[in-house]
């Protein structure tokens, strides 16, 4: 969490907190399962996918957005033979990720994103320089 914002609001409260911070250790780790008391407090209130699902993050629909709007961007910038990022990265890695071809990693989407990313920025570098 060192970049990114995080909110909850309702354990903000001190009084909250001081509750908390009270009960006993059965209560707040049960059975190697955190936060147990306020899961079973809002057992009846929300799904069980809310009171007993895992962890997970906030995480942006980057894979949607770059097989959409961004698709043609995308492909126009690091599918020319001419792109900067290419004196960066192997060709055959960016052709790899760009037709989704030999690559099962879950961070596809974020590798093309930090290469779009970084063509746009040597594009704009070179612009900087020219004038």
């Amino acid at each position: 969490m060192a970049h990114s914002l995080e909110a909850r609001s309702a354990f903000l409260d001190h009084v909250v907190a001081e509750f908390a911070w009270r009960l006993p250790d059965g209560y707040r780790i049960r059975r190697g399962t955190p936060k147990k008391v306020l899961r079973d407090a809002y057992r009846d209130a929300l799904p069980s996918g809310v009171t007993s699902g895992a962890k997970r993050g906030f995480e942006i629909p980057m894979s949607e957005w770059l097989a959409g709007d961004l698709k043609p961007l995308l492909h126009d910038l690091l599918g020319s033979p001419n792109a900067r990022v290419r004196d960066f990265v192997d060709d055959s890695l960016i052709k790899a990720l760009l037709d989704d071809e030999g690559t099962t990693d879950r961070n596809r989407a974020y590798l093309l994103w930090a290469l779009l990313v970084l063509e746009l920025w040597l594009e704009q570098e070179s612009h900087d320089v020219v004038a």
